[in-house]
């Protein structure tokens, strides 16, 4: 069977998985462990965790060859805290990401399985929460949040918690809009349809890493039969 991620990225996902400190895999590595030919490609890891930055950085340098190590605070896009790091493995260039929750102790990992490796992440409810959460934050989204989030509406119901998807929509939901007052920032508004004549940024070939050969017309307007189940 063929491996959905490469092997360099298969070693920093085990090292990463021995680190010292609380995180949960979020993003791209979940997609494909879980939509498998209908997740785009990944080329990096994404975590969540809520503690000090420069633990963090100190466990990377002494765990990985880091290349460098950047972080960025809240800005008018981004409700949290978050780290840039880059790994050298095998002469390749891994780049990890993460993000500071202060709702971490919130959030319940699920196991996941991804080639041959095992990994703690989030919650798949949690991860389509974001996904939807994503079309609404800023007035142009990334395009893969889109594909991602047609991928997870085409999953069997039984797949999902749609409760449990409300649940961690609510939570985050609030969470984001304090961050937005303190930074004296317009709210999020979430809303059950996305408009069809939606902007978005990012390649508009997505669709076809994920076996898809759709337009961005009708995805949108699949998702809108979809979303308003999370809003009753």
């Amino acid at each position: 069977m063929e491996s959905r991620i490469n092997k360099n990225l298969g070693i920093a996902l085990e090292k990463l998985n021995i680190l010292d400190f609380p995180f949960l895999i979020i993003g791209g590595l979940i997609c494909n462990a879980t939509l498998k030919e209908h997740a785009r490609e990944t080329k990096d890891i994404d975590i969540i965790f809520d503690c000090d930055f420069k633990k963090i950085e100190e466990i990377f340098r002494k765990e990985f060859d880091v290349v460098r190590f950047l972080f960025f605070p809240l800005s008018n896009s981004t409700t949290e805290e978050s780290f840039s790091c880059f790994v050298k493995i095998n002469e390749e260039i891994i780049h990890i990401e993460g993000r500071r929750f202060l709702i971490f102790n919130k959030i319940k990992g699920n196991v996941y399985k991804l080639d041959d490796h095992t990994f703690k992440g989030v919650p798949l409810e949690f991860q389509i929460a974001e996904k939807i959460i994503a079309m609404f934050s800023i007035e142009i989204p990334e395009y893969k949040h889109l594909v991602d989030l047609y991928s997870f509406s085409v999953l069997e119901d039984s797949f999902i918690n749609t409760e449990l998807i409300k649940y961690y929509l609510n939570l985050l939901l609030s969470y984001k809009n304090e961050v937005k007052k303190k930074l004296n920032l317009p709210l999020i508004k979430l809303s059950q349809k996305i408009d069809i004549n939606k902007k978005f940024e990012g390649s508009f070939l997505l669709p076809f890493q994920a076996q898809y050969n759709y337009s961005k017309e009708y995805i949108i307007s699949e998702l809108n039969m979809w979303l308003p189940k999370f809003f009753n």
